[in-house]
């Protein structure tokens, strides 16, 4: 039998409850897709991350925005409706906060280099998104998304 370590954390938030939900698996290293996929089943949130050596990663962008915000701290709110991958709503989504962020920036709709998104308020779970863009002329070469994150719960999966 496996034991497979994994943590559920409330992403883009400084308090438990609040933000988005999500399972860290650590060390993912050897574990086929399958495996994954029955993980993030069991799991059952909207995200699932797996950390381990790649050349590839995928993942799944259905975001909409507005440049008007609960907080005054935020550039947008966005929220993320994904009903084909079982998701009604996702409370925070850093790859689209990403892309949005870029977005705004390559269409002159914000003139700055570092955003903050906000995102899950009307699900009861706030968070926030801090983004920072790198262009080198006209191209956009870099977007890093980050947010505070609080462990809720440590445990393992038994396989």
């Amino acid at each position: 039998m496996r034991r497979i370590k994994v943590k559920q954390v409330d992403a883009f938030t400084t308090v438990p409850f609040g933000g988005n939900p999500a399972a860290v698996v650590i060390d993912a290293e050897g574990l086929t897709e399958e495996e994954m996929q029955r993980i993030a089943r069991e799991m059952n949130l909207s995200e699932t991350a797996f950390v381990a050596s790649s050349e590839q990663g995928d993942f799944f962008i259905a975001h909409v925005f507005t440049l008007g915000s609960f907080s005054e701290e935020a550039d947008a709110h966005a929220r993320h409706f994904a009903p084909a991958a079982g998701v009604r709503e996702d409370s925070g989504t850093g790859s689209a906060s990403g892309g949005m962020a870029a977005y705004l920036v390559h269409y002159g709709l914000v003139d700055k280099s570092s955003l903050v998104a906000e995102q899950g308020h009307l699900i009861g779970r706030p968070g926030l998104a801090y983004i920072d863009l790198e262009k080198e002329g006209n191209e956009m070469t870099t977007v890093k998304v980050d947010g505070s994150a609080v462990t809720v719960m440590n445990g393992e999966i038994f396989f």
